[in-house]
C-alpha cells in the first residue's frame, strides 16, 4: 500500500502512544471484567482455554497496533479478525481502522470495515451473557459504527494533508524568498563593484602610475617632483569626488536612489585628454554623426575608459588608438587598441575584474565584448553594441 508523504503523517510522540494505549486497555478491562452472573465473566468465560484464547488474541492485537503506520491495511485486518474472538481486541481494532482511514484508500478500508462488522456480529453471537441479536440488525449496526470510525479517520487524514501542504508551501515560500534575497544581494554587490571599478579604478590607476614613475625617476628636479606630487594629489581628489558620487547613487534614500550625472560621449574628449596628460599617446577617431542614446553612450564611455586604464597599467608609453564607428539601425563599434609596451616598469597591480564587469555591461545591452593580444604584441579591446534606429 503506497504511503502518503511523511509530512501528512506526523510523528507519534510518547504521549500520543500512551493515551491511545491506555484507552484501549480501559475498553479491554471493561469488556473482560464486567460481571454477568455469579463468578462468570462476560461472555460466560471462566478460567480455561477460552479465557486463554481471549487473552492471546487481545495481546496480539495490542502488539500489532504499534505497527499500524508501517503496515496499515495488514494490521487493521489482523486486529479486526482478532476482535471476532476477543473483546479485548475491540479497542485496537477501532484504533487501527481509524488509522487506516487517514490514508484514504477506499478498497482496503472497505474490506477491513466489512471484516470488522462481521467480527462484531460473530462475537455477539458467541456471548452467553447477552440475548442473541438479529443478524441483519447487528450487521447494520456494526457497519454503521465502522462507517463512523472510517469517516473520522478520513477527516483526520484530510486535515493532516491540508496542514502538511500548507507547511510545505510555507517552507517552499521561505526558501524561495531566501533565494531571491541572496540573488538580489549578489546582484547589488556586483553592481556596486562594477560602479566602484568603473569610476574609481581609473583615477587610482593614474595615482599608482605617477607614484611608480617617481620611484624610477632619479633625475627630476625639486620643481618637477612637486608638480608630479600635485598631479597625484589632484587625481586622488578627483577619485574621492567620484567615489562620493557613486555612493550617492548607490545609497537608497526614502526608497529611491539619488540621481547623479553619468558620463556620456560628450565627456569622452576630457577622458582622452586626461590620459594624454598622464603620458599616454591617444588618438581618437569617430565617424558618429547621429546622437547616441544615453544608455549606449554611457557603456561606450566605460569601454573606452577601461581600455585606456588597461593601456596605462600594462603598456606604459605605448600609443593607443580609440575608434568609434556605426550608425542607428546597425551596430556601434568601439575599439581601443594599444601597441606593444615600450617601458620595462612592472605593470600596476589589478584584480582583473574590469573586463568581467565590462562584459556584463555590454551584454546587458545585447552586445558582445572581445579582447586579447594582437600579432604585434599589443592589446585590443573591442565592443559591438546594437544601436536602435
Amino acid at each position: 500500500m503506497p504511503a502518503p508523504p511523511a509530512s501528512f503523517q506526523p510523528r507519534l510522540t510518547v504521549w500520543s502512544h500512551t493515551w491511545r494505549t491506555a484507552l484501549c486497555l480501559v475498553l479491554a478491562a471493561v469488556a473482560l471484567l464486567a460481571p454477568a452472573e455469579g463468578e462468570t465473566l462476560r461472555w460466560g468465560l471462566v478460567a480455561g482455554p477460552a479465557l486463554v484464547a481471549e487473552l492471546v488474541l487481545g495481546t496480539v492485537s495490542f502488539v500489532a497496533m504499534f505497527y499500524r503506520r508501517r503496515w496499515p491495511a495488514t494490521v487493521a485486518l489482523l486486529c479486526a479478525l482478532c476482535s471476532a474472538g476477543s473483546l479485548a481486541a475491540a479497542g485496537p481494532a477501532a484504533l487501527t481502522l481509524v488509522s487506516l482511514a487517514t490514508w484514504r484508500r477506499f478498497v482496503p478500508l472497505a474490506l477491513v470495515a466489512l471484516v470488522g462488522a462481521l467480527a462484531t456480529v460473530t462475537s455477539s453471537s458467541l456471548s452467553e451473557s447477552e440475548p442473541p441479536v438479529n443478524g441483519w440488525i447487528g450487521l447494520g449496526s456494526s457497519l454503521l459504527l465502522s462507517a463512523v470510525l472510517a469517516g473520522w479517520g478520513a477527516y483526520l487524514g484530510s486535515r493532516r494533508e491540508l496542514l502538511g501542504t500548507l507547511r510545505e508551501r510555507a517552507e517552499r515560500a521561505e526558501r524561495e524568498q531566501t533565494l531571491r534575497e541572496d540573488q538580489a544581494r549578489d546582484h547589488e554587490r556586483a553592481r556596486i563593484a562594477r560602479e566602484m571599478h568603473d569610476v574609481v579604478a581609473h583615477r587610482i590607476s593614474q595615482v599608482s602610475m605617477r607614484a611608480g614613475a617617481l620611484a624610477y625617476r632619479q633625475d627630476l628636479a625639486g620643481e618637477q617632483v612637486r608638480e608630479e606630487v600635485g598631479l597625484i594629489q589632484r587625481s586622488a581628489n578627483e577619485a574621492l569626488q567620484e567615489l562620493r558620487g557613486v555612493l550617492g547613487v548607490l545609497r537608497d534614500v526614502d526608497g529611491s536612489p539619488v540621481d547623479a550625472p553619468q558620463p556620456t560621449l560628450t565627456d569622452l574628449p576630457a577622458l582622452v585628454q586626461g590620459a594624454r596628460a598622464e603620458g599616454t599617446a591617444v588618438r581618437l577617431s569617430t565617424d558618429l554623426v547621429q546622437d547616441v542614446p544615453d544608455p549606449l553612450a554611457r557603456t561606450v564611455y566605460r569601454v573606452v575608459q577601461e581600455g585606456l586604464t588597461n593601456a596605462g597599467k600594462h603598456a606604459q608609453g605605448a600609443q593607443v588608438e580609440v575608434a568609434l564607428t556605426g550608425r542607428a539601425g546597425k551596430d556601434l563599434q568601439v575599439r581601443v587598441a594599444n601597441r606593444a609596451p615600450v617601458s620595462r616598469r612592472p605593470p600596476a597591480p589589478g584584480a582583473g575584474l574590469g573586463l568581467v564587469g565590462m562584459r556584463e555591461r555590454v551584454e546587458l545591452l545585447g552586445g558582445r565584448l572581445d579582447h586579447g593580444p594582437d600579432a604585434e604584441g599589443g592589446f585590443a579591446l573591442e565592443a559591438r553594441l546594437p544601436w536602435p534606429s
